[in-house]
């Protein structure tokens, strides 16, 4: 009898581990919550973090390396970043950023691994934000489909100021609705200092800044005015605190710049079609021939269903101000200039696929669609050879760790 009383027992801990009651209560509803978004981090990362030695190593990476290996080893005050293309310099926030894994180790798949890792915490924001603030089935359909969006997956490696900005205009957002809708003081603080980190890192970024108007109005309108003002003064304080360094290097260096010149690339836009184009083939980079129109109709979806309330329309923003800022002003753009509020675009396609989800017999559809998307971005990704007609940066690691080995001088070419 006692035999059978301890058999018992051990099936109802082993029941109580591997099956229903283990996962039952608030465990469970974790859980249950939680899977799918672990899940699709855990495969943005795995994406991002492979194959970490491929592709070229020169440029604004051995820059900022440079620079931040001063910083991390050497202790210097660095106060700009990498040049611009313009003539100026950048913020030395990247560089300050990218003394983190250099203090660490001097090998920079390390700091590509850095910005990866960022950039799947930018995902996780970006999930947070749509799951609180619109409809967590769109929210968990958007950020797959940014996971496994060949361009985000392969930029999100690089080592370069720009690639650093998209966690900071999640956290811009994320603050901003938290502060604005909920009305959590501490976010009010910290939103303006969201919007200059994630400006540092790129300053067409600040094209942005309108999203704050917008959903500041809309607490006022709503009547959760209490400390709203106060709270945003004191954030925009600590916003330009955090420009000191950058005010400082930049009046140093300022009489060396070629201004005219600088003024001649800054406007030089080549409108608002070439725009569009650009967008059209980074977004449907990796879909086979038959769906490449699937994402930009999808954005452009997102965005006619969000423009009626503030809190899609401080989406929308996020995404559109910066084109049309350039275009307008006739200011240079590229796409990697807004690399980093590229991924809330992907936030509005969850929307527009939340509404498709939500019909009975437009489901299936949705499915099959992101089912689609996602395999061929996966067996694009499988099949792209990131390893090019360049020196790899493992090459450049391994003959450096060959000629040391054998006590031989290591000559080190920067531009700066």
């Amino acid at each position: 009898m006692n035999m059978l009383v301890e058999n018992a027992s051990m099936n109802s801990a082993r029941q109580a581990w591997f099956g229903a009651p283990f996962l039952t209560g608030a465990r469970g509803a974790f859980f249950k919550r939680n899977f799918w978004i672990a899940l699709i981090l855990v495969l943005a990362a795995f994406l991002r973090l492979n194959d970490l030695g491929a592709g070229y190593f020169d440029g604004d990476d051995a820059f900022i390396s440079i620079r931040a290996l001063q910083v991390a080893r050497e202790h210097a005050l660095v106060l700009v970043g990498p040049p611009m293309a313009v003539g100026l310099w950048h913020s030395p926030v990247s560089v300050y950023l990218y003394a983190i894994p250099y203090a660490l180790t001097l090998d920079p798949r390390a700091a590509r691994a850095f910005t990866a890792l960022l950039n799947v915490a930018a995902i996780a924001v970006l999930y947070a934000v749509g799951a609180k603030y619109f409809n967590r089935p769109g929210a968990l359909a958007g950020v797959l489909l940014l996971a496994v969006h060949p361009y985000m997956v392969a930029s999100s490696r690089d080592i370069n100021n720009a690639q650093l900005g998209a966690v900071f205009v999640a956290l811009y957002l994320l603050t901003g609705f938290m502060g604005c809708v909920d009305g959590a003081r501490v976010a009010r603080w910290l939103h303006p200092l969201m919007l200059s980190l994630a400006g540092q890192c790129h300053p067409h970024t600040f094209a942005i800044a309108p999203l704050s108007l917008i959903l500041f109005a809309d607490a006022w309108k709503g009547g959760r005015r209490q400390f709203l003002i106060a709270d945003f003064l004191g954030g925009g304080l600590l916003a330009l605190i955090s420009f000191v360094p950058y005010a400082v290097g930049l009046m140093q260096l300022l009489p060396t710049a070629n201004l005219p010149a600088a003024a001649v690339t800054a406007f030089s836009n080549k409108g608002a079609w070439f725009l569009a184009d650009m967008l059209y083939w980074r977004l449907s980079e990796g879909v086979i021939q038959l769906l490449k129109l699937v994402l930009p109709m999808l954005l452009l979806g997102g965005m006619a269903l969000s423009v009626a309330r503030a809190r899609g329309l401080a989406l929308v923003v996020a995404v559109c101000s910066m084109p049309l800022v350039a275009t307008v002003l006739n200011i240079h753009l590229v796409i990697d200039y807004f690399w980093s509020t590229l991924p809330v675009a992907f936030l509005l396609m969850g929307i527009a696929l939340s509404r498709l989800l939500q019909q009975p017999w437009l489901r299936w559809v949705a499915f099959g669609l992101i089912g689609a998307i996602v395999l061929g971005n996966v067996s694009y990704l499988a099949r792209l050879d990131r390893r090019v007609e360049v020196t790899l940066l493992d090459q450049q690691l391994s003959a450096t760790e060959l000629e040391l080995a054998d006590n031989m001088p290591v000559l080190v070419l920067s531009e700066d």
